[in-house]
């Protein structure tokens, strides 16, 4: 048995829901239905793992983030505090990595990761689930039974160390059917058996809150049920499997975050210099910001390019986690 699905069964699932809202009069169900459906289209139409597309020219993301302001202020407090918390994971890691010299030379390129089958990593992740909690492992059943139909893995090359941390998989959660659809990079190692935990932490959430598997807009706690399990299995059931890779995917999910939360903060204080400057990104604005916080150009450019909307659920997300 192969684990795939693709556009047609998308386009399936999406007229079976099509009909659930043709003879549905419950006005919330109606616009859970329809919600689902936009989703669907999305997602049909949308070319995942494709990252050759044009970013909008900078000054367009400062007006984007500019625009952000009175949320900026709330969100910033919030992520303010997360720069002290991979201390947090460190603690836990640094046996392990000291062990195994790994934050002295951090260079993938030694490492032997081990390869996974499609069908160790969802058993992997069935044992997991397992000894989780009793409703989340009455849940996943209902996904391991239809796992070929309902997770793909994915292959894509990697550009560098920190991008086994980047565009893991996705989950769609298709409301009415009691159904998701997944996909998760074909990882070397056990982060192919974490990112199938974290994909099917999204899938359970949809199965126990199906009126809750489509959002109305950014929920920045909305990864915490697929963290949460994840980063239990690498500390739990990692140990055992392979703790060095392991340890190398924690410590580097806690600098991920703390680099993600530090541009976002980054973001708010760039956004109000250039109020400040009459909205201009001129020779003075860069100054400022270099005397003021030592940034480079590059510094700024990268930072104002992490979109709260995208990363903010993430960071915070990984916060409540720890």
């Amino acid at each position: 048995m192969r684990y795939r699905w693709g556009k047609h069964d998308l386009a399936v699932a999406r007229n079976r829901v099509l009909r659930l809202l043709e003879h549905e009069e419950d006005p919330e169900k109606r616009d859970l239905y329809s919600r689902t459906i936009d989703a669907i289209n999305q997602n049909i139409f949308l070319n995942y793992y494709n990252y050759d597309y044009k970013p909008k020219p900078f000054i367009n993301k400062v007006v984007d983030a500019a625009n952000y302001q009175i949320g900026y202020s709330r969100f910033v407090n919030l992520i303010c505090d997360i720069q002290s918390q991979p201390a947090k994971v460190y603690d836990e890691l640094v046996e392990v990595a000291n062990r195994e010299k790994f934050i002295a030379s951090f260079t993938p390129e030694v490492y032997d990761f081990k390869r996974y089958t499609h069908d160790q990593a969802v058993e992997l992740t069935k044992e997991f689930y397992s000894g989780f909690d009793k409703e989340y492992a009455e849940k996943f059943m209902k996904i391991y039974a239809d796992r070929y139909k309902s997770i793909a893995f994915t292959t894509e090359k990697l550009r560098g160390v920190l991008d086994t941390f980047d565009m893991s998989g996705y989950c769609i959660g298709v409301s009415g059917l009691e159904k998701n659809f997944m996909a998760v990079r074909d990882f070397k190692g056990i982060y192919k058996v974490g990112c199938t935990v974290h994909e099917c932490g999204h899938a359970i959430k949809n199965l126990m809150v199906p009126e809750k598997s489509v959002s109305y807009g950014v929920d920045f706690t909305g990864e915490v049920e697929s963290i949460f399990p994840e980063f239990v299995f690498y500390r739990e059931m990692g140990k055992e499997i392979d703790p060095f890779q392991s340890a190398y995917k924690m410590f580097g999910y806690s600098m991920v975050y703390y680099e993600t939360a530090s541009n976002l903060i980054f973001q708010k204080l760039i956004v109000d210099k250039w109020l400040e400057n009459g909205c201009k990104v001129d020779k003075k604005f860069y100054e400022d910001l270099k005397e003021e916080f030592s940034m480079r150009r590059p510094d700024v450019r990268e930072a104002i390019m992490t979109d709260v909307t995208d990363d903010g659920p993430y960071v915070v997300s990984f916060a409540v986690v720890l």
